[in-house]
């Protein structure tokens, strides 16, 4: 239980890039931008890949 991997600016960053990007994307949908739709998929991606990539280098390491 003691296992600590996101630091907490690491965990805000990780997860305002998620709740960012779904925001942008429902948005987009309901207005039919296409380019919200787009920002926030590469929001989503990238808040994927740097949270992952952070948690996997963190537990790889211990």
């Amino acid at each position: 239980m003691g296992l600590k991997v996101f630091s907490v600016s690491e965990f805000l960053v990780f997860h305002l890039l998620l709740v960012g990007g779904l925001v942008l994307v429902t948005i987009g949908l309901l207005q039919g931008a296409a380019v919200l739709n787009v920002i926030g998929i590469w929001a989503i991606a990238l808040g994927l890949c740097s949270g992952l990539s952070i948690a996997l280098k963190k537990l790889t390491a211990k």
